[in-house]
């Protein structure tokens, strides 16, 4: 029997938190959640779990820290997902050749009409902020 992939319903809990549990089982990295359980599209959980992906294989390579904090929250404008690590910092500048992942993840924010921010001290860490429209979700 085929299921139609498009009416098939995804929760955010289940999507975030799977993820980071394979993170925390491969890479023996600490991460603490808070995550509002949100009904996701079969679209915005397939980018949703690519971003998050990303955004901790990064933290994973290049941050260099031995925790993160991942916030998956409603707000005012929408809905709000937060990788927050305590690493060394990054330059947020043009990407290294061979290395297009935040491009990727710039890439998919805006096809979903959302909104990105990148905040990083050297040796303080970073904090990658993204917020989607609620209109995303409907």
């Amino acid at each position: 029997m085929k299921t139609d992939v498009a009416k098939t319903s995804y929760h955010s809990v289940d999507i975030i938190s799977d993820i980071v549990e394979r993170f925390v089982l491969e890479y023996q990295i600490s991460i603490n959640t808070a995550i509002d359980d949100v009904s996701l599209s079969h679209h915005l959980g397939v980018n949703l779990s690519s971003i998050l992906n990303e955004l901790l294989t990064n933290v994973v390579r290049h941050a260099n820290s031995p925790s993160a904090v991942v916030l998956f929250k409603r707000s005012a404008y929408g809905y709000d997902l937060s990788v927050i690590d305590f690493g060394v910092g990054m330059t947020v500048t043009s990407p290294k050749d061979g290395h297009y992942g935040m491009q990727g993840v710039l890439d998919r924010v805006k096809g979903l009409n959302g909104r990105i921010t990148i905040n990083t001290d050297a040796n303080e860490g970073t904090t990658v902020s993204i917020s989607l429209p609620k209109g995303v979700f409907e």
